[in-house]
């Protein structure tokens, strides 16, 4: 795993990529392409951090 802060992210990653991929996820989410699975976010104020988990619902992606 690679960690980046913020500002590594935005020296790599554009707005004009950001853009680019909300419009694919949009396109593709009316085409019923998308499954977003149920998944919990656990939230740790004291190290101000969250977590989340993905959960298939026993169905297989």
């Amino acid at each position: 795993m690679i960690i980046l802060s913020e500002k590594q992210i935005q020296s790599i990653y554009k707005m004009e990529d950001a853009l680019r991929d909300v419009e694919e996820m949009l396109i593709a989410k009316q085409k019923n392409y998308v499954q977003a699975p149920v998944r919990t976010v656990l939230q740790f104020p004291d190290d101000n951090a969250t977590s989340s988990i993905r959960s298939n619902c026993g169905k297989k992606y």
